[in-house]
């Protein structure tokens, strides 16, 4: 997902990155509360029948959906933003906050776009500048990296 900003003359703006998030985490513990109250109770049925053992499965079944539903849920919330004026470009990557910083001088930035070696994987899309590079938008679609190729072509002839 792409929010694209600036100004008349492409000499400052913005753009933020952000994949799209698969549900809320409302929506997720909505899941884990149906699959577990779904698997409780067959398992409550069979305890009862004598297979006591199948408790403890249920609930490390319960607790692995969850984990796995965090996990996804965490992978979903990084955001990455490229900044820009007539100068320099900078690039963050975090999720609450920036871990990955890098900037360059906006006259030597190259924008290097590598194709798929497959039909099935997605291009790649990094900024070059001094033997640096830095890769952009991994969990975007084709047609998002696209528009990110577009618009950052847009801003570095502009420069």
């Amino acid at each position: 997902m792409l929010q694209i900003e600036h100004d008349t003359g492409w000499d400052r703006g913005c753009i933020i990155l952000r994949p799209h998030p698969p549900s809320s985490w409302r929506a997720n513990l909505w899941i884990v509360g149906l699959a577990a109250l779904l698997c409780l109770s067959f398992a409550v049925g069979f305890a009862l029948a004598g297979a006591w053992l199948i408790l403890p499965f249920a609930g490390i079944e319960i607790m692995a959906l969850f984990g796995l539903l965090y996990y996804v849920s965490l992978k979903t919330r990084v955001q990455e933003v490229v900044q820009f004026n007539h100068q320099e470009i900078r690039f963050q990557r975090g999720r609450r906050r920036p871990v990955l910083e890098w900037h360059c001088p906006r006259y030597w930035c190259r924008l290097h776009v590598t194709p798929p070696s497959h039909p099935w994987y997605s291009s790649q899309v990094r900024l070059r500048c001094h033997g640096e590079e830095v890769e952009l938008g991994r969990f975007l679609s084709d047609r998002d990296k696209r528009a990110l190729v577009r618009n950052l072509n847009a801003f570095l002839q502009r420069g």
